[in-house]
């Protein structure tokens, strides 16, 4: 009898050692966080949602440490169980963030488009009434910068890279409107009564010059987008 119970000490001691060596099975919670957190990181939740990611990372951070406390434990001892649910809602957080980013993303994204779509539309305009008036060197020059600009925000918005692109937008913008104010200033020129005035009265002069002098006259009306020739005071011809 005593060399039964001896025996079976023995082997009870033996079992409960193998038991105790074996390590802690990988759990698949565990396995799917990990995935999510890479995912938050590839989709730049740092940037887009960094206080709910900086959350899910002590979350996911504690749910670890638990794991390692309850893998260190004889596995008679050991309570996966609670680890699971840690991790259930560890990947919960983390799955809500994910839709977060994307959201705050998209967001961002439709914002940028809709605001290069408007400098590009302006950007035409500008261009087809640049086309109409001779004193358009420097509107040209400056809608060519912008269109540069508006080129490299349209590849940043297409790689998501939401801070290089609104850069180039801010870029894009400053000589979009300069030249919209230097062809502001030029129609101005054109509608002022007293500069309307004084062209009306140079053209007077001219002719009756050609008339008094008996030779060519040519008038450009920038406006009208008509070159007149006169000859002894009398019109001639128009292009």
């Amino acid at each position: 009898m005593r060399r039964e119970r001896i025996r079976a000490t023995l082997a009870a001691a033996v079992i409960l050692a193998l038991t105790s060596c074996q390590q802690a099975p990988v759990l698949p919670e565990a396995e799917k966080a990990k995935e999510i957190e890479s995912r938050l990181w590839r989709a730049g939740a740092s940037v887009f949602a960094p206080t709910e990611y900086e959350s899910f990372r002590q979350a996911f951070r504690q749910a670890r440490i638990h794991e390692w406390r309850e893998a260190s434990r004889w596995p008679l001892f050991r309570k996966m169980d609670r680890v699971r649910d840690k991790y259930a809602e560890v990947i919960k957080q983390g799955e809500m963030v994910l839709r977060m980013v994307e959201e705050r993303k998209e967001e961002q994204k439709t914002a940028l488009e809709l605001e290069l779509k408007e400098l590009e539309s302006l950007v035409s305009r500008l261009r087809s009434i640049s086309a109409a008036i001779n004193e358009s060197t420097h509107i040209r020059q400056r809608l060519s910068r912008a269109e540069m600009a508006l080129e490299e925000a349209a590849r940043f918005i297409s790689q998501e890279n939401f801070s290089a692109a609104k850069k180039a937008l801010a870029s894009a913008k400053e000589p979009v409107l300069s030249a919209r104010r230097i062809m502001f200033s030029l129609f101005d020129r054109y509608i002022d009564e007293d500069y309307v005035r004084q062209w009306e009265k140079w053209v007077a002069e001219t002719v009756t010059l050609c008339r008094t002098q008996g030779n060519l006259a040519i008038i450009v009306d920038k406006l009208e987008k008509k070159l007149i020739v006169y000859s002894k005071g009398e019109k001639k011809a128009v292009y």
